[in-house]
């Protein structure tokens, strides 16, 4: 995350910022008391002055800050697992169909007659067969 750092921070006082302020994550800075290492969530800042009164004014900059942590390191994938898939749907193969979804991926679909190898990384694995007439096996 990238903190501020004041280097200046004087603009007009009052209890509530109305007249001369900076705006960082919904929060009103003026007078004396700057945005010191707040992080802006969302990357911006606002000035906002009426000119009436002058100060000497404001210096912010953005500064890196350091990760709070280091990430933790990759594990190493694991290699896919590959498995043979024969499907047969007897003497009424325009009935059947199958998807195999593993960890949420579609890995193959198809009908029958059906027969090849497919390949998915190691996971909980989903087999949904049809049959479209719907009188079962």
């Amino acid at each position: 995350p990238v903190g501020l750092d004041v280097i200046a921070f004087d603009v007009e006082e009052h209890s509530n910022c109305i007249w001369d302020y900076l705006t960082v994550n919904g929060v009103k800075y003026c007078g004396t008391s700057g945005p010191a290492g707040v992080v802006p969530s969302d990357g911006t800042m606002t000035w906002v002055s009426d000119g009436s009164v002058t100060e000497s004014g404001w210096k912010v900059c953005w500064v890196a800050q350091p990760p709070s942590s280091p990430s933790p390191p990759i594990a190493p994938s694991a290699p896919p697992i590959e498995f043979q898939v024969t499907v047969g749907g007897g003497g009424w193969e325009g009935e059947v169909s199958w998807t195999l979804t593993c960890s949420g991926a579609l890995i193959g679909s198809g009908g029958a007659p059906y027969s090849g190898t497919l390949s998915a990384p190691p996971g909980e694995c989903t087999l949904d067969m049809y049959d479209s007439y719907g009188d079962g096996w």
